[in-house]
């Protein structure tokens, strides 16, 4: 898929597509894992296809809320939609992390499809980022189809714990920087203003995430 292209798109509108049933009943997306999830029955997947849609699922997205589902219309054939059930009115008002989340699933499908020999044509239908079908996409074999290392797409890793704890030291500081501190600053995780950051991280990652505290009326 041109980048550019959906950058543009992202960037005040969004993508789209249209559709015939979801691929499961309730609406839900293909869910990240280790393994291979299973696939309804009733949708007659090739072993292509759901391998494809299996890494495209694997794809980041804001705050890992996966905002995307699959509708199958026929073979290869698919529409991309926008899961309003997954969108994060705290951190993402208009909806701009949800589709660029839903651009990093297109654009792992469109690695995996490559990778097994197919060209995908994408058909960009959302005129917003509100939309709910934002993209169609529609696969045919391909001669000479660009071959990626999808091992990487299994491999993707976000790692937020077992960092170290001690204190980083002024001189590895020093040498981090590479002789440009007009552009950092230094502050020890011992330090009051480190402290101040770390609970206002944690208070903003609370607002983000659209946690709203119920406070009852004093009597």
């Amino acid at each position: 898929m041109n980048r550019k292209k959906f950058l543009g798109v992202a960037g005040g509108a969004v993508l789209v597509i249209a559709g015939g049933y979801y691929l499961q009943s309730d609406k839900s997306n293909f869910v990240r894992a280790d393994l291979e999830g299973s696939f309804p029955e009733k949708i007659p997947l090739t072993a292509d296809e759901k391998n494809i849609l299996f890494l495209a699922s694997l794809a980041p997205s804001g705050h890992n809320t996966q905002p995307w589902f699959v509708k199958y219309i026929e073979p290869y054939h698919w529409i991309i939609g926008n899961d309003k059930n997954k969108w994060l009115p705290g951190v993402d008002p208009t909806q701009r992390e949800t589709i660029l989340s839903i651009g990093a699933f297109t654009q792992n499908l469109e690695y995996a499809a490559s990778n097994l020999g197919y060209h995908c044509q994408f058909d960009i239908l959302a005129t917003n980022n509100q939309d709910e079908h934002v993209i169609s996409v529609k696969l045919t074999k391909a001669i000479n189809a660009p071959k990626y290392n999808i091992e990487k797409i299994k491999q993707r890793r976000t790692i937020r714990s077992n960092y170290l704890s001690k204190v980083l030291k002024k001189e590895d500081f020093d040498d981090l920087i590479g002789g440009e501190p007009d552009f950092f600053h230094w502050l020890p995780n011992t330090s009051k203003e480190h402290q101040y950051l770390n609970e206002q991280t944690i208070e903003a990652n609370r607002i983000q995430s659209g946690v709203i505290q119920i406070v009852a009326p004093h009597h």
